[in-house]
């Protein structure tokens, strides 16, 4: 018993404008029922637990998240905006001097040395880059290091 597609859309189009025609006075209820409200309920489904237009990632606002109930609103005073800045009696934390790099024996030497290294080679052109890595598997670190200050001026 092979149906013609064509058959059973009109069939399945029919049962629509039923279903339509049973929910009309169910849709005077709620205000309307354009053809909008399903489109939006649809992609708010696609993308659960969040609102439309929040970047992912950001917390939400305190006020928005716990609201007061409206008696305890009525009946609290209204309380001065909180001040932001930093606590009372606090100060501000002093500066620490720039690191230098450890001595030669020292441990952590060529931690220290790689790290100058990295510094000396951020800004330089790819052409001064590779210069400055020859140079430092043939002469060591150091040179690679004046070389590179060099470049950069």
């Amino acid at each position: 018993m092979a149906r013609n597609v064509f058959s059973i859309i009109e069939d399945v189009l029919n049962s629509l404008n039923e279903l339509r025609h049973t929910l009309s006075p169910l849709a005077a209820l709620t205000g309307g029922g354009s053809s909008a409200a399903p489109a939006k309920a649809a992609k708010a489904a696609k993308k659960p637990g969040r609102k439309p237009g929040r970047k992912p990632g950001r917390p939400a606002k305190a006020a928005a998240v716990a609201a007061p109930a409206p008696a305890a609103v009525e009946a609290a005073p209204a309380a001065a905006p909180a001040k932001r800045g930093r606590k009372p009696g606090r100060k501000a934390a002093a500066r620490t001097p720039k690191a230098k790099a450890a001595p030669a024996g020292a441990p952590g030497a060529g931690r220290a040395m790689q790290a100058k290294y990295m510094t000396a080679l951020r800004g330089l052109s790819i052409k001064d880059k590779a210069e400055t890595k020859r140079i430092r598997a043939e002469q060591g670190p150091e040179a690679a290091i004046r070389f590179a200050e060099a470049a950069k001026s």
